[in-house]
């Protein structure tokens, strides 16, 4: 786990903190390799997606009860980090591809257990940025390579 995992795992609970971290990665303010700067994107979605619907399940906006405010400011600004972070993204795209060409078959095996109790959040997340990423690559420019070795 780096530092910079950590405080990503802090800025899920919290998208005033989020944008915070978000920024330091963007701006590569902090030390950042491949893995974080995927974790960090999975983190900007999620926030995007709680935003536009606060009551999803493992949304931290639930806690607020079921009178939203208006979140289309900082969803706006939430959605501009995930462009800077998919623009990053398209940057190390060799470094990327390192991270899915040693992915441990170990890592996927888990992830696709029948009985996701079993399986530790941790591992649920960093699976859930790999797909994301993969996702990502394919709707940008086609390229359908980490998604199979995801699936191999």
């Amino acid at each position: 786990m780096t530092q910079t995992s950590i405080l990503l795992d802090q800025a899920r609970l919290d998208y005033t903190n989020a944008l915070n971290v978000l920024t330091l990665v963007e701006m590569r303010i902090i030390s950042v390799s491949a893995e974080d700067l995927m974790y960090a994107y999975l983190v900007a979605t999620e926030w995007c997606n709680w935003f536009k619907n606060p009551d999803a399940e493992g949304s931290p906006l639930t806690k607020f009860g079921p009178n939203h405010p208006d979140y289309g400011g900082v969803l706006s600004m939430m959605e501009d980090n995930v462009e800077r972070l998919e623009e990053n993204l398209m940057m190390e795209m060799p470094a990327v591809y390192i991270v899915f060409s040693q992915l441990n078959p170990n890592l996927v095996a888990i992830s696709k257990q029948e009985d996701k109790s079993q399986v530790l959040e941790s591992t649920k997340r960093y699976i859930k940025s790999l797909e994301l990423t993969a996702k990502f690559y394919k709707e940008r420019d086609g390229r359908d390579a980490f998604l199979k070795m995801l699936k191999d």
